[in-house]
């Protein structure tokens, strides 16, 4: 069962929100909402399960894990502001699909992408990287088709920086450890063709060159 959960209480401004619903006939529903300002999705879920533990131990307990806020220090604040082009504007008719994509079918993108001793790809992607490539490969024959042509397009990700800097950082520290990268397909490269090897390559490759700034 999905249950709705309504953040009205919680301003803007707010940091963490959270709401608890009780039923009727028993049991609860615990949402959250917090600000990108302070943490990041693995700070959240370290506080969750360190908010379980202590529920579970009966107060605090050793297995807690202690918050540890010193990213300002490893990660000096920066102005790493990226030019996005505009956000297009939104029609009041929006279209929402569900594509399912079972393991079956991403281990035969996998075949596609590394099988042939010519495909160019010397790794093995992730399962993500597949599906990302399928999406992005057609979300550019898409505007091929509509335009005529093939048009330059770009693609954003977001990254974790843990365990892919070279210090070590332990699973308790807190705050924002990611970084936007963003994969470009440019018309003027003449490598640059509508395939899924070649597609797989761009986004490992500034993945690989964010990793290293």
């Amino acid at each position: 069962m999905v249950v709705p959960i309504a953040y009205s209480a919680a301003s803007a401004a707010d940091l963490e929100a959270i709401q608890i619903n009780k039923f009727k006939r028993g049991g609860l529903a615990i949402g959250l909402r917090n600000s990108h300002r302070i943490a990041d999705r693995i700070t959240i879920s370290t506080f969750i399960n360190a908010w379980a533990t202590t529920f579970r131990e009966g107060g605090i307990s050793d297995q807690v894990p202690r918050p540890r806020f010193y990213c300002s220090f490893l990660f000096p604040q920066r102005d790493l502001r990226l030019n996005l082009p505009p956000a297009p504007k939104v029609h009041s008719k929006i279209v929402t699909k569900v594509f399912v994509i079972n393991k079956e079918a991403i281990d035969n993108l996998k075949s596609k992408i590394c099988g042939g001793s010519d495909s160019g790809v010397k790794y093995h992607p992730s399962r993500l990287k597949v599906v990302t490539t399928l999406v992005w490969k057609a979300l550019i024959g898409s505007a091929k088709a509509q335009r005529g042509h093939l048009r330059a397009s770009s693609l954003l990700q977001i990254m974790t920086l843990r365990g892919k800097v070279s210090m070590p950082l332990p699973e308790n520290a807190c705050g924002n450890m990611y970084k936007p990268f963003i994969s470009r397909f440019n018309t003027y490269d003449k490598n640059n063709k509508l395939e899924l090897t070649v597609i797989v390559s761009l986004l490992r490759d500034a993945k690989r060159k964010a990793i290293s700034d």
